[in-house]
Parts: C-alpha cells; structure tokens; sequence
C-alpha cells in the first residue's frame, strides 16, 4: 500500500516538474530573427511585432533666435500603437558587426537612442541639436534614458527608466545599411491614452 502511494506521489512529482518546466519555457519570449529591426514585446502574450520604420533626410529649420536641426517622419501618428498601462519593452537583435557590445552596459546604453517625436497633422520632427545665436548648442536634450541589458543570444532588452506617457516616439538607429552622411532610420510607435478607442 505504501509503495503504491509513494508509486503515485512520484508520479505526481514529475508532472508537476513537467508542468513547471513547460510554463517556464512558456515564458519565454521568442528573440527577432532579424537583426538591426526594433521590436516591441507583449508581455501578455509574449509576441514580438516590428515596429515602424522609416529612413528620413537630415533637416534644419532657422528660427529668429535658433537654428534647429533634427528629422522629420511621414505621418502625424506612427501606424505602430500601444495602450497607456501596458508593458513598455523593446529588444533588437544585433548584427554580427555589433555583438561584441552586449557586455557592455554603458556602451549599449549609448548605442540604443530612444527620443520623443512632436507631432504634427502630416509629419512627426524629432530634434536632435539647438543651435541659439547666443549661448551653448544643446545637443540629443530629449533623449530618453532607458535599461538596457544583453537578452538571449544576440539580442538586447530595453526598458525606459519610467513609463512613457501617450504621445509619439522613436529609436534612433545607426547602421550602413539604412544610413548615410545625411539620413537616418528610426523605428517609430506611439502610445495612445487607456481611454482612447
């Protein structure tokens, strides 16, 4: 009798382990396949969707007292939307050319760019330096801070430091096959208000 109920009890043990190891591994978020493409991840369902990505032209704009210069993305809203309350977290599988800076926290800090962007009716700008007539050039102000850690095999997990409010934003990012000496890609979402419909 005894023998039978240690028998069961074992049993027990082993598929609980097996139902463990199985939520576990379920709660694991797939890592990008593609490199160099930001990502956003879903907690709730552990997917992972590109978001939107558009190469735009250097511009600068001269005020009366400032000169700006920055870059502007088609379009008033980005066509990739998230709800206020929901987890805000991002991974971007690195190129080969750049793996060896995922163990590096103050460098992979540096090298994920995450700003603001106004927006307009049909345009969103995103300024990255002011020039006053008098007084110190600011530069890359509006960047947003965020922790940023290495994530899976070749793949890096941000955060922003507090939760971004409703409102237009973007990843900066630099590489050579999007870039040149006067255009940059950046990979766009905006957050909309719970509320919102």
């Amino acid at each position: 009798m005894q023998g039978a109920l240690f028998t069961q009890l074992a049993a027990c043990v082993a598929m609980l382990g097996v139902s463990i190891a199985v939520s576990e591994a379920g709660a694991q978020f797939q890592e990008p396949a593609q490199s160099d493409v930001y990502y956003y991840f879903d907690a709730v369902t552990g997917s992972i969707s590109p978001l939107e990505m558009q190469v735009t032209k250097v511009m600068t704009k001269n005020y009366l007292f400032v000169v700006e210069g920055g870059y502007e993305l088609a379009g008033g809203r980005s066509s990739f939307r998230i709800k206020s309350g929901q987890e805000q977290e991002f991974l971007i599988r690195l190129s080969p050319a750049f793996e060896g800076i995922r163990e590096h926290g103050f460098t992979l800090k540096d090298y994920v760019f995450l700003t603001a962007a106004s927006a307009r009716k049909d345009r969103r700008k995103i300024i990255t330096v002011r020039w006053p007539l008098a007084g110190t050039p600011s530069i890359n102000e509006n960047k947003i801070p965020c922790d940023v850690k290495a994530y899976g095999d070749a793949s890096v997990l941000i955060v922003p430091h507090e939760p971004l409010p409703a409102g237009e934003y973007a990843f900066m990012f630099s590489a050579p096959e999007y870039n040149s000496p006067r255009q940059q890609a950046f990979f766009a979402f905006g957050i909309d208000s719970a509320s919102k419909n």
